[in-house]
Order: C-alpha cells, then structure tokens, then sequence
C-alpha cells in the first residue's frame, strides 16, 4: 500500500491535463523553495568565507598556545623553558609593553612588542617553517638578516605596521636607510615609556626614553598594523629593567594543539594560563558564531514563508481531487491512506525544491569560489567575495528545509483531508 500512495502521489504531481492551475502554483512552490534553499547556501558560504578570512588574519598574530601568568604582567621563563624543550616544541619569548612614540613632532600611543629571534619562523619572507599565508613581513628585513647583513651590533631595531608606517609618515626613500657617515638621522623614532622603579612622578627620571630603528614592514590586519611595532626582546628587557623576564611565551606545536596544550597545562601548573587561539579570543570566536546563527535564523524564516505556499497548494489540491478522494474512499482506501497520498505529493514538490536549490546554490558558490565574479568595491584585503563551503552546514540546511517541508505538508493534509472526507 506504501507504493500505491507513492505512485499515486506522483501521478497528481506530474498530470498538467487538468487543473493547470494547480500544477502552475506547485512549480510556484517549488521554485520558491528553491530560491530560498539556494539563498541560504550562498549566504552561508559567503558568511563562512568571511569568518575563514578573519580567523586568517587573527591566526597570522596569534599562536597556536600561550603561555602568561596567572599572577603578575610578567614571569621569569627559566621554569617553561625545560619543560618546552623536553617537549620539542618551537617557541618564542614575548615581553610587551605600551609605548608612545614620537616622530617629527608627532605622538601616537603604540604596543611594542618584544620578540625573540624564533618569531622569524612566522613573520619573515624567506622562512621555510611559516606557510606562505602566513608570512607577513611585507618590506625590508628581519632584525638578525639586518644585523648579519651590515654588520651591526645594536639591537634597536624595529619592524613597524603598514598603516602605523603610513600614519606617521615615515619617508619612503629612507625607511630603509643603508649604513653612511651619517647613519639612521633622518630615520629615527623616538619611544617613552613610564619608569616604574621612579618615585618622583613629576621628575624627569619618571619616564624612559630610548630611539628605535624601523627596518622592515608588516602587515595582518589593520587595527594591528595600525598600533603594533615588533622590536627584539633584548631591546624590551633592557628598556623595562627586566633581563629575565617575559609577558608571554608563544608556543607553536603544528597539528597536535590540543594534545600539547593538556601536556603544558599539567607539567606547568597551576601559576601559569596556557590558552589555545579560542580561549585567546573568546569574544571574537563568539561573535562570528553569534552573526551566523542569526544570519541562519533569519534564513530559516525565509524558508518558512517559502514553504506556506504548500498549505495553499494543499487546499487547492485537495478540493480539485476530491472526487478523486470519494472514489478512493468506496474502493476501500481509508482517511490516513489518502492522507498520504496529499502528504507525499506535497512533500515530494519540497524535496524536489530543496535538491534544486542546493544544486543552484552550490554551482553558484563554486563560480565564485574559483572565478570571482562578484567583485568587492573599494579597498579590500580582498578583491572578491570569498566564498567557503562548508559541508556539514549544506546537510543542515536540507535537513531544515525538509524537516519544515514535513510539518507544513504533514498537519494540513491530516486536516483538510479529514474535513473533506467527512463531508458527504
């Protein structure tokens, strides 16, 4: 009997002889699940691209783990150390500070950002361990190939963020000024910092001075690039009094994060925070999980309104069948029977608009993806849309629309079908 109703179902929801009517509202229906199954796969994907962007550029900065103190700004790293090796792990030192800077009579409040010579690994152009979206150093040179190529032995040294370069307006032609009888004159940054070992805060001794060097330019995203100057950890320490200490160590263990942050969690202690890059950004992760669920919350209610065009479609399927149901009733069929019949029909008609509009949706995000052809206007990171599809969230989004599919064709058929049967 299932196959009956089955065929039966198929055989209303192809015949166009009679009724044209209603067959031109079921493809209507059919469409507008279509549009909006589609819809939501190409937002998604280009919201899920989005996200994958911004995680990219938050992931160039941020580690895979680190390390800090639970008590103070700063701790003294010969207990992490042994413990990192041990492990194998590659690391860097992080000892960070806010700064203002000035040059040619102009301040600005910066973070200085003390590392040591293992952060090349991420930053630097020619670095065999950093992939290549994440190589950021987009001018000039890291401090030790600087050092090693004119023979230097000061440590001032400092790589400045593209927009921070551009706000302060760092002379282009001499950013990256070549040793001369007259060295780094026109190319000098000055860097105050507050001297907390003073006692007299009105005294000149209150605040340290020291000059930087820019040497090279960065770039991840521009509320970075707009406040962050990386300079060595030796520059930091000896600036801050602090030889022997660190705010941060940054840990980078490849794929096994998980499994190398429980290994530090329980060989360091308690003293120290050791965080993965979500516990890092909990408010970014958060937001970007927050945009999505609303932008499928909205998406689903498309989808329902889409899906009301059934209810309408059922009552004018079930009126222009219902000398056909009278007959099926004297044949012996009974009332959940031809429920059945109208509810495959309907739900058939859905089905159909989902796979259609997943197909749609798909081939369009698969011509974005590799042809771009909807271009971002302005001054992006990006010239394109980035599209990123996900496939979990596509099985989501079909089993949604099928499941409204189902309760939209399921409780009206049982309705309308049990009122017009009763009639006589």
């Amino acid at each position: 009997m299932g196959y009956f109703s089955f065929f039966l179902a198929t055989r209303y929801l192809y015949n166009t002889k009679k009724n044209k009517l209603v067959h031109l509202v079921s493809i209507t229906s059919l469409i507008a699940v279509a549009i909006g199954t589609a819809a939501l796969v190409i937002i998604i994907s280009v919201f899920n691209g989005f996200e994958d962007l911004v995680l990219k550029m938050q992931n160039k900065f941020d580690p895979e783990i680190k390390i800090t103190s639970v008590e103070g700004k700063t701790f003294e790293y010969s207990d992490v150390l042994p413990i990192l090796k041990k492990n194998d792990l590659n690391y860097s030192l992080i000892l960070e500070e806010k700064a203002l800077l000035r040059y040619q009579e102009k301040d600005y409040v910066v973070n200085l950002k003390g590392v040591s010579y293992s952060y090349k690994q991420r930053i630097t152009k020619d670095s065999l361990i950093a992939k290549k979206e994440n190589k950021i150093l987009i001018y000039g040179d890291y401090f030790d190939s600087f050092k090693e190529k004119h023979s230097l032995s000061i440590t001032q040294f400092a790589i400045i963020g593209k927009y921070l370069k551009s706000k302060i307006s760092l002379l282009e032609d001499s950013v990256f000024l070549q040793p001369n009888p007259t060295p780094w004159t026109d190319n000098i940054i000055s860097i105050y910092l507050p001297n907390r070992e003073s006692k007299h805060l009105l005294s000149t001794s209150a605040i340290k001075e020291s000059q930087i060097i820019p040497v090279g330019i960065f770039t991840i995203r521009p509320d970075i690039d707009d406040k962050y100057i990386l300079v060595t950890i030796q520059f930091m320490q000896n600036l801050l009094n602090k030889p022997k200490s660190v705010s941060a160590i940054e840990v980078y263990s490849g794929t096994e994060v998980e499994y190398t942050q429980n290994i530090l969690e329980n060989e360091l202690g308690k003293s120290y925070l050791v965080q993965n890059r979500l516990q890092q950004n909990k408010f970014l992760y958060k937001m970007l999980y927050t945009e999505k669920l609303t932008v499928f919350s909205i998406l689903f209610f498309i989808i329902i309104i889409a899906t009301f065009n059934i209810i309408g479609l059922l009552t004018m399927s079930l009126i222009s069948k219902k000398n056909d149901m009278k007959i099926l009733q004297s044949l012996g069929s009974e009332e959940k029977q031809i429920q059945k019949i109208f509810f495959l029909k309907s739900f058939i008609t859905i089905t159909l608009g989902a796979i259609l509009g997943l197909f749609l949706g798909l081939t369009i995000a698969y011509l974005q993806m590799n042809y771009g052809i909807v271009r971002m206007q302005g001054n992006f990171v990006i010239d394109q849309y980035p599209i990123s599809i996900k496939y979990l969230d596509i099985l989501i989004i079909f089993m949604v629309t099928i499941f409204i599919g189902g309760i939209s064709s399921w409780y009206p058929s049982k309705i309308l079908v049990k009122r017009i049967v009763s009639q006589k």
